[in-house]
């Protein structure tokens, strides 16, 4: 009876083993797949969050505008007109505009900071800040004007052509042709005794002279200006003008209207 118990209880413990070394060798298995899974996931969270560092190479091409224009025609469509920017491999920008009655390109320079994905673009003392994104989408966030000490900040998009990013973007082209001569002017063409329409805050000097251009007056977003006078000085295009919403009349540079979509207002 004995030996018969003693034989129940080894068994009993044997396979009381057995469970017990198949339970901790499932609880390790289970472990170790858990272990391995989040290892996994580390790995794929890593790839997600890795972010686009900027290279000497990676501005070279044509950029293209991308359309903030609400009217759904052009909304978020790359305008391919003659409007475009060139950086080439040895910190020399290009800007190529078309107007209705000619062509303009611009010569400036760049330089890439690496740390921070920035551009800084000189054009004189026009300056740019730009912020690459990716390889081919890249975010004009400043604008400053150094020697009118003029700022403003933007939220201008740009897409460099036949870049990945290029083919995931309709596309509309700006025919110039096409365009009504008289509500498109261009900045360095107003005409004495013409009123226009302004869509940018615009700074108005004292006088067309570096003492009177340290502490402008700055003209609203949509206001009306009156041109009296038309004068170059040093190389630069400057108005004389009116403006009648504060009744004030200074010197306006024709840099400050760069960028503008300038109308023509008829009376």
């Amino acid at each position: 009876m004995k030996k018969t118990t003693i034989g129940i209880l080894t068994i009993v413990i044997l396979l009381t083993g057995c469970i017990t070394n198949k339970s901790e060798k499932e609880k390790n298995e289970t472990s170790k797949s858990k272990s391995e899974k989040t290892i996994d996931d580390n790995i794929l969270i890593k790839k997600k969050v890795k972010k686009f560092k900027i290279t000497e190479e990676s501005m070279v091409g044509n950029w293209y505008v991308v359309a903030s224009n609400p009217n759904p025609v052009y909304h978020n469509k790359i305008l391919v007109g003659g409007d475009y920017i060139s950086f080439f491999p040895n910190g020399v920008i290009k800007e190529t505009k078309d107007f209705v009655n000619r062509v303009s390109v611009e010569t400036g320079k760049y330089i890439i900071d690496t740390n921070n994905n920035e551009v800084t673009i000189m054009f004189n003392e026009l300056h740019n800040k730009w912020r690459q994104l990716s390889a081919g989408k890249a975010l004009e966030f400043y604008w400053v004007n150094t020697e009118l000490n003029f700022e403003n900040d933007l939220n201008t998009v740009y897409i460099k052509k036949g870049s990945g990013e290029w083919n995931m973007y309709s596309k509309k082209k700006i025919d110039m042709d096409k365009i009504d001569i008289i509500n498109s002017v261009d900045a360095m063409e107003l005409q004495p005794g013409i009123k226009y329409k302004i869509t940018k805050k615009t700074p108005l000097m004292e006088s067309n002279t570096y003492t009177g251009s340290i502490t402008p007056y700055y003209i609203k977003s949509g206001s009306f200006i009156e041109i009296i006078s038309k004068k170059e000085v040093n190389g630069f295009i400057w108005y004389h003008a009116n403006i009648p919403s504060v009744n004030k009349k200074g010197w306006i540079k024709s840099i400050a209207l760069f960028g503008q979509d300038i109308q023509k207002v008829t009376n």
